[in-house]
């Protein structure tokens, strides 16, 4: 709240008899309270530089934390899957038949693929048959034909599109009563041999026969494989007989009515299962729209159509021997319907063609086993087959080997190592940083005149200045380092024996050492052969060394304190440390200890306001308004006897002009 509050409420019209600057003295004979005001808003405005560099460190360990001591990230040093990483690896003369990945508890296992019979396969039912029908067009009218000559008919074959110009002159003739004659005969040998143009010779042409009623076929000679389509405008389609864009495929793209008629369905929709789920749809419904519903459905199938073949094929999930696949179509209002039968033909008991999965085999340490899928584990290694190894082939005899994976957890413990130091690092300079003075006396937060006297620029470099040093030599922070450094720098007792980050490599800078700066407590360089060492040779006690939790309670007071302390690993006395300065709770006494002191904030309203500092400010801002209303009637009252001031003078003018004036009258007569 402003001194000059009065100012803006209320305007003072003063000075203007007495000619004094009236404002100015009143400013002057309030100084001494202002200069109170300012001097509470400065302590105010530092209070809050202090709470803001309090939440600065809560940030950065919390985000410390939240990275290496919670048990849910991948980097965390408290979680025992950091330290149990494995490498597996095939023998040379095997890597192209099968591959293999170990889990921690592999290390005493032994696997040796021999050999493998057969791969598992899954039970797959497809279309008997193609479900499109051959390109068949049919000539009915010559006249018709004869009026479409120089017009094209385009012809896609396995995607690429070339045109045909239809010349009647090659297969109309005229008779001697001017009658029309087509011949199939010169009609074939025509279109064929643009047809051998377009595309090379033989691959695509015209059915070699007419039928009885004229119509004729688009034949490709490689028989499977080829997709082929016709088009043309309004006029050619019809001369030729063809439906326009007919092809030897279908398009997914199309309604289920459009591709399977109508028939299909009962009441305008299909309903058929498979493995027992149970689907039903509409015969505006594209195809390919079905499809996906399947797919992503639990009836653990996947179903697909090829264009190549012109063929659905619908393959189990699940790879092994046994009925993994089971096709219904289902009654509507008491009707079949066949939407199934249509896709993949057959019988309404037997649809689809239908070829049954197998199980994997091989042998395995001499013995010959066999698995309904190609991954599976054999103690604590994970083997994926990927291709049967031939009648012809030696057996191998060589196991797969299994090695802890020392890189990827020496990576961990790297990058837990760095953070660690950039945290201490941190802390310890807030802890020994001085502060700034400037004409003797510390920098303090400006007031609103200081401001109003300064550019934006200059303002940041005093406010830079003034908020350093801030947290120097402060208790909690002190104790939170002196803490971490005793977590790092002491032995765990586990049932390996004691050990210690520094028995494995991983050293901390004496403390009688201040080569490393001030930051006295953070590690040194990390020797990684001794610490590969202690990974490959005892990764166990690595992971306790970093991960081990006490038997004994928290609660543990006189000697099970200490034995309790002494049994904890790294990690997890850093995370009760880490704990015990910013953990948020309603209960008071597992709230942290940075917390209580600053609050979370506004994350909690509730523990923000039962904090030191929000208290503190709380009694801070009670004070700036006492003084502000004290200044304001101190204000109010100088300026009332101003105004009297203003009033008897303007009286006293006013009567000493009356009595001159009337002077000057008698003095006339």
């Amino acid at each position: 709240m402003s001194n000059n509050i009065s100012r803006i409420n209320s305007i003072r019209m003063t000075g203007l008899v007495s000619g004094l600057e009236t404002e100015d003295i009143v400013k002057r004979m309030l100084m001494s309270q202002q200069t109170r005001l300012d001097k509470a808003k400065q302590k105010r405005d530092f209070v809050n530089w202090q709470k803001d560099a309090y939440r600065s460190v809560i940030t950065s360990m919390n985000e410390f934390q939240s990275k290496f001591l919670d048990i849910l990230s991948p980097a965390g040093i408290v979680r025992a899957g950091s330290f149990k990483s494995t490498t597996a690896t095939v023998p040379a003369g095997m890597a192209q038949y099968f591959n293999a990945t170990a889990s921690s508890d592999a290390l005493t296992s032994s696997v040796t693929v021999n050999s493998i019979s057969k791969l598992a396969t899954a039970q797959k039912i497809e279309s008997v048959g193609k479900i499109s029908s051959d390109i068949a067009m049919q000539i009915t009218d010559i006249d018709r034909l004869d009026d479409v000559s120089g017009k094209t008919l385009a012809v896609s074959f396995n995607g690429v599109t070339k045109n045909i110009v239809l010349d009647s002159a090659e297969y109309i003739t005229i008779d001697a009563f001017s009658n029309k004659i087509f011949d199939y005969g010169d009609f074939k040998t025509y279109i064929n041999g643009e047809l051998d143009k377009l595309f090379g010779s033989g691959k695509l042409k015209l059915s070699d026969t007419i039928t009885a009623g004229g119509e004729f076929k688009f034949e490709t000679v490689q028989a499977t494989g080829n997709t082929v389509q016709i088009s043309g405008a309004n006029d050619v389609s019809v001369a030729l007989g063809f439906v326009n864009n007919a092809a030897n495929y279908i398009n997914t793209e199309k309604t289920i009515g459009e591709l399977f008629g109508n028939s299909v369905a009962v009441g305008g929709k299909v309903k058929f299962s498979i493995n027992g789920v149970e689907f039903i749809a509409d015969t505006t419904a594209k195809m390919k729209d079905v499809i996906n519903e399947i797919n992503k459905s639990p009836a653990g199938v996947n179903i697909s159509y090829s264009t190549l073949s012109d063929k659905f094929t619908l393959t189990a999930k699940n790879t092994g021997s046994g009925e993994n696949i089971i096709l219904k179509d289902l009654a509507l209002n008491g009707t079949d319907t066949s939407f199934l039968q249509a896709v993949f033909k057959g019988t309404p008991t037997a649809i689809g063609h239908k070829t049954d999965g197998e199980d994997a085999e091989l042998k395995v340490n001499g013995t010959t086993i066999f698995r309904s899928g190609n991954t599976f584990n054999i103690d604590g290694v994970t083997i994926n087959l990927l291709k049967e190894t031939p009648s012809s082939f030696v057996e191998n005899n060589e196991a797969v080997a299994v090695k802890v994976d020392s890189a990827q957890i020496i990576d961990v413990i790297k990058n837990f190592v760095t953070e660690y130091n950039k945290l201490l690092a941190n802390l310890t300079g807030l802890l020994t940083e001085k502060r700034e003075k400037t004409g003797g006396n510390f920098y303090m937060p400006l007031t609103d005149e200081q401001r109003s006297e300064m550019n934006e620029k200059d303002i940041a470099k005093w406010e830079e200045q003034g908020k350093k040093g801030l947290l120097a030599n402060d208790p909690v922070i002190s104790k939170i380092l002196s803490s971490m450094r005793m977590a790092v720098a002491g032995t765990v007792e586990t049932d390996h024996g004691k050990i210690s980050l520094a028995s494995i490599g991983i050293k901390t800078v004496s403390f009688l050492d201040d080569s490393m700066g001030s930051a006295i407590g953070l590690f040194g360089e990390i020797d990684e052969d001794r610490l590969r060492h202690a990974i490959e040779n005892d990764p166990d006690a690595v992971m306790k060394l970093f991960t081990q939790q006490s038997p004994l309670p928290k609660n543990a007071a006189g000697d099970l304190k200490t034995q309790r302390y002494n049994t904890l690993g790294v990690g997890q006395k850093l995370s009760e440390i880490f704990f015990g300065a910013v953990n948020v709770t309603l209960n008071e006494k597992e709230r942290g200890s940075l917390i209580m002191k600053v609050g979370t904030g506004g994350k909690n309203m509730i523990i923000d306001k039962e904090s030191s500092f929000e208290k503190q400010l709380a009694e801070m801002e009670k004070t700036i308004t006492k003084i502000q209303n004290r200044l304001y009637k101190e204000e109010e009252k100088y300026y009332k006897r101003f105004a009297a001031l203003e009033k008897a003078m303007a009286k006293l003018s006013s009567q000493s002009a009356y009595l001159f004036s009337d002077m000057n009258r008698q003095n006339n007569y």
